[in-house]
């Protein structure tokens, strides 16, 4: 895996008292934090931050206000995405509120988790997640209107509306340790998980795994990638092993970057940009 420093840029038309023409999307996951402030009426990003983190919750949004006052503006929406083993898909048409009960023993939630109900407006399926209350506690006190919703969502979202919807697509999202595996066909979900991962070869064997599972035929099936990979590494060199129909997501497809962004990778922060989509 790539180890990524403190990233932090600013459109230089970026204006703080414009923040009601703007959403603040962040994704935090165990080992670090990412924002983005994009401007609705213009579809343009204007603030790009991202950072390891090793302390709680709280006093980490606690820093990130101390030292960054624009994150105090009213923006238009806030919205959250947190990274979380606890979720399950529910399609639309056979989710009611009464089986809630049942589906929060099937993403484990406890005393100490809040369980949150979102639409993937793409496939039109619910996501059902726990999300920890400790976590949740500290971005609602930062942040009264925030609005939660697990890593799946805008991965799903932002995979369905960005590429060919006509192919099968098998979209995977690098974290630190783990990866994401989102697979679709004909803009229908078929497989989403998050699957933890200490080197190349736990990699190369889940990958294998889902491949044989879901009889995928690499020739025929275009492997989108995001997130903490590059061209050339060791996860890349496993996955050019059964896919030869490669692309990077672009993140550009759902809002735009200025000059200031030019150097970064468009697929590097794709799951983040994609809550834009998350309603």
């Amino acid at each position: 895996m790539n180890e990524f420093g403190i990233l932090h840029l600013q459109d230089e038309k970026f204006n703080p008292s414009q923040s009601r023409d703007t959403q603040l999307l962040i994704r935090i996951a165990p080992r670090r934090i990412s924002y983005a402030i994009i401007n609705e009426k213009e579809s343009r990003l204007q603030v790009l931050y991202d950072s390891p983190i090793s302390d709680n919750t709280e006093s980490i949004l606690g820093n990130l206000l101390a030292e960054n006052n624009y994150l105090r503006s009213p923006f238009a929406a806030v919205k959250v995405s947190v990274q979380t083993d606890n979720f399950t898909f529910i399609p639309t048409q056979y989710y009611t509120r009464d089986d809630l009960g049942s589906y929060e023993k099937l993403i484990k939630a406890t005393g100490s988790t809040k369980t949150f109900i979102s639409t993937i407006h793409a496939d039109s399926i619910n996501c059902v997640s726990a999300l920890e209350l400790e976590t949740i506690t500290a971005f609602v006190a930062a942040f009264p209107e925030v609005r939660f919703f697990s890593q799946a969502e805008p991965l799903v979202e932002g995979g369905i509306k960005t590429t060919d919807t006509k192919a099968t697509k098998l979209i995977l999202n690098f974290n630190e340790e783990s990866f994401e595996a989102s697979l679709s066909t004909d803009e229908k979900l078929v497989f989403y998980n998050l699957i933890e991962i200490s080197n190349a070869d736990d990699f190369n064997y889940f990958l294998l795994n889902i491949i044989q599972q879901f009889a995928i035929e690499p020739q025929q099936t275009t492997l989108v990638l995001s997130g903490n990979i590059n061209q050339g590494d060791a996860n890349y060199r496993r996955a050019e092993k059964y896919f030869n129909n490669i692309a990077f997501a672009d993140s550009s497809q759902i809002t735009l970057y200025s000059t200031i962004f030019d150097q970064l990778p468009k697929h590097q922060h794709f799951s983040l940009i994609s809550l834009l989509l998350c309603v």
